[in-house]
């Protein structure tokens, strides 16, 4: 996920023949209004909806087409908030003194409490 768009993805129709693809939507949570996600039929059972507004939250549907029409829409998936998967972390805190040379010291410090969705992987 990015800070404008949201990877849906869902179980494909079994019972389905001759299935053309899906078409995805997406409301904001509670505005009732439900907007299309792609023009075309997606092909398989993955969509990266775009254009959605940050920190805004959205619920997704789906429904499938075939030759005969599109089928009813899918349960409506749980709200989900644009943003970042990855995010900055927090900053270290209580940063101590632990040992002090003529010309050199050694810091201590605790880790940061939120990661930013990410490994540490070093300080500065």
């Amino acid at each position: 996920n990015t800070d404008t768009s949201v990877v849906v993805s869902w179980e494909e129709s079994k019972d389905a023949k001759e299935l053309v693809g899906y078409y995805i939507e997406s409301s904001v949570v509670g505005s009732g209004q439900w907007e299309p996600c792609n023009n075309n039929p997606v092909k398989g059972s993955r969509f990266t909806c775009h254009g959605l507004t940050t920190g805004q939250s959205y619920i997704f549907r789906v429904r499938a087409v075939n030759a005969a029409g599109l089928s009813e829409y899918s349960q409506d998936s749980e709200a989900i908030e644009v943003k970042a998967a990855i995010a900055v972390p927090s900053p270290p805190y209580d940063i101590t003194c632990l040992e002090s040379f003529r010309d050199s010291m050694v810091l201590g410090w605790k880790q940061p409490d939120k990661t930013g969705g990410a490994e540490i992987t070093g300080y500065y």
